[in-house]
């Protein structure tokens, strides 16, 4: 199962659950298309990797694509199916291979694998929600990257009615039937655990209208933070 889409040169197109034009309204909050140029990129949580091809597409010198493929939308029970669906459109965007790495991860059962100061850019989109431990991924997140380097995060949202750093803890699957989503913080929240894991500067680059799902307030919002 696809998650992602794709527009291709060609004209052909890949429909996955999530919009191409959402997908491309996301890429340009997370803002940093203009950021990733002759760098080391890692996007975790990637999926089918749009944000992979967005990153190389602009430019980066090599992308980490990390994933464990036991989402909602797992390929049908194989957890390399999303390594299968990225690199199929690696090859039809005419992407050298040897620009990607592919990379098993279960961030909440281990280490994210690299040495201190290894990578100048994170992508985190979609992801921080689905973890049990939020906190300790942004501490591991800040660990990995470079002086300077930036960790850029889209997430669920909700709860932005309390005036201080608070979260609901979804114990079953009370967002979108989902079981996978764990938390949903406020905005006031994810600031306040990218400065606590020691990032110099957090930046809020959008926040959208919220909705209403099965009773809970669900927005998205898209954060910036520099080590």
């Amino acid at each position: 199962m696809r998650y992602h889409s794709f527009k291709f040169d060609d004209g052909t197109e890949i429909t996955g659950k999530l919009s191409y034009e959402v997908l491309e309204k996301n890429w340009k909050y997370l803002d940093i298309k203009d950021e990733v140029a002759g760098k080391l990129v890692a996007d975790i949580g990637c999926w089918d990797g749009y944000n992979t091809i967005q990153a190389l597409k602009c430019g980066a010198k090599h992308v980490v694509a990390m994933d464990n493929g036991l989402g909602s939308y797992n390929w049908q029970n194989d957890i390399s199916g999303w390594q299968k669906n990225l690199d199929e459109v690696r090859e039809r965007y005419g992407i050298n291979e040897d620009r990607i790495s592919y990379v098993y991860n279960d961030v909440d059962e281990e280490y994210l694998g690299y040495h201190a100061y290894a990578v100048d850019v994170v992508i985190a989109a979609g992801l921080i929600y689905h973890l049990k431990a939020p906190f300790k991924f942004l501490q591991e997140c800040y660990y990995i990257l470079k002086n300077g380097g930036i960790l850029t995060i889209e997430t669920h949202v909700t709860c932005n009615d309390i005036p201080y750093p608070a979260a609901r803890f979804y114990p079953r699957n009370e967002l979108c039937g989902d079981k996978s989503n764990w938390w949903g913080p406020n905005n006031l929240c994810v600031v306040e655990m990218l400065n606590a894991a020691g990032f110099s500067k957090v930046v809020e680059t959008y926040t959208g209208r919220p909705t209403n799902t099965g009773g809970i307030t669900n927005q998205r919002a898209f954060f910036k933070a520099y080590k």
